[in-house]
């Protein structure tokens, strides 16, 4: 049996400030090929070299039948001028970047192949990097407006605290990193599988979902397998674990080669889905936490501990951001009693934009994307948050 793989990717880079538009890099590509013969040796040449390896004897290599062509996210010449030209109506300075993806699988006369363009716009203030990544060219005319917000020093106090859908989904992206197979290894995965360690929040539901429509996502993976829904919690407890044919579970549902210093595809999440019962929400005002310094103290995911600092936050009034803040603060807690703290909520009246991001792990880098609703935080730990 023999396997090929091929990623392509070929970037164009623009600088804006204050209107003014620089094309600062143009087409450059990078390619990354993987080949696999007899089922175990595998040879993988990218920008940064070759390699060769052999799989462990635990690896199962499982194709499935059938050729795919998809798309999505793509811009012609003039679509792509348009999205800089709208960037470039606001007086902000960032460089937005464009990348076209493809990617192909070869196996037992099969032929995968999916093209995604997608974007990923920087902002720069101060000292301080923003980088958001999505598809959706409409999306940067409000991330853009969020960046024009008057920032302010002075503001309410005892305000309820809320984190957006970006931040619910990076705490929770974090946390299942720790539930990837090359990680958390099998025996691991049985000990804890079905621990209830939400608590109470029966409510809450996570998967991976790679077909969502997202920058995350793809319709198969890099083991040339459809792609399909993984549950990861139900009802509060760990049911699943991310896998890939290297290191398999049950799913061999998310193996990823991904770019730079690539090895075969690994466990990766790329398209989280959290869930949860939600609330409307119904005050005046609130502070929204839209960034926050996130550090994994240990890699425990049953008692995750976490030190959060430097949050960044919007006020807003009737769910309409106003300006914007920024604080410290210095608390250590763990992601299964920050969770336990969350009250999700409906979204529809929070007006916030939601974005994905680029993934790197291990020097690999992937598209990712999770989709969260917005939070408030109660009690003790949601007070602990306020700016003093």
């Amino acid at each position: 049996m023999c396997y090929r793989i091929a990623y392509f990717l070929r970037s164009r880079h623009f600088k804006i400030c204050k209107g003014r538009i620089y094309e600062i890099k143009t087409y450059k590509d990078s390619k990354v090929h993987c080949m696999m013969y007899s089922g175990r040796t595998v040879i993988v040449e990218s920008d940064g070299g070759s390699k060769m390896f052999t799989l462990p004897k635990a690896a199962v290599w499982e194709p499935d039948p059938g050729d795919i062509y998809v798309e999505r996210g793509l811009l012609d010449t003039q679509g792509l001028l348009a999205a800089v030209e709208t960037v470039a109506n606001y007086s902000v300075d960032a460089v937005l970047s464009f990348y076209h993806e493809e990617r192909t699988i070869e196996t037992d006369g099969f032929v995968k192949y999916q093209r995604m363009g997608f974007y990923v716009l920087q902002f720069q203030e101060n000292s301080r990097f923003y980088i958001y990544a999505d598809y959706v060219p409409e999306k940067l005319k409000e991330l853009c407006i969020f960046h024009m917000l008057p920032h302010r020093v002075v503001f309410p106090n005892n305000l309820p605290i809320l984190l957006s859908p970006n931040v619910v989904g990076h705490i929770f992206h974090e946390w299942v990193h720790l539930l990837e197979l090359d990680f958390l290894g099998y025996e691991t995965a049985l000990s804890i599988k079905n621990l209830p360690i939400f608590g109470e929040c029966v409510d809450l539901q996570i998967f991976e979902d790679p077909k969502a429509e997202t920058i995350g996502f793809n319709a198969f993976n890099d083991d040339a397998r459809i792609t399909r829904r993984i549950p990861i919690v139900e009802q509060g407890r760990i049911v699943g674990f991310i896998d890939s044919s290297a290191y398999p579970y049950h799913y061999l549902g998310c193996g990823y080669l991904g770019y730079n210093n690539s090895a075969f595809p690994i466990p990766r999440t790329t398209n989280l889905v959290i869930q949860a019962r939600p609330i409307v929400y119904e005050s005046e005002r609130a502070l929204v936490i839209t960034e926050l310094d996130l550090e994994l103290l240990n890699k425990d995911p049953v008692s995750t501990r976490i030190r959060i600092k430097n949050c960044e936050g919007v006020y807003i009034e009737r769910g309409m951001p106003i300006y914007r803040v920024n604080w410290k603060v210095g608390i250590e807690t763990t992601v299964q009693e920050l969770v336990c703290s969350m009250i999700f909520l409906d979204s529809s009246n929070i007006h916030l934009t939601v974005v994905g991001g680029i993934c790197v792990k291990n020097g690999i880098a992937v598209r990712s994307a999770q989709s969260a609703p917005p939070v408030l935080l109660e009690g003790l730990l949601g007070k602990s948050l306020l700016p003093r």
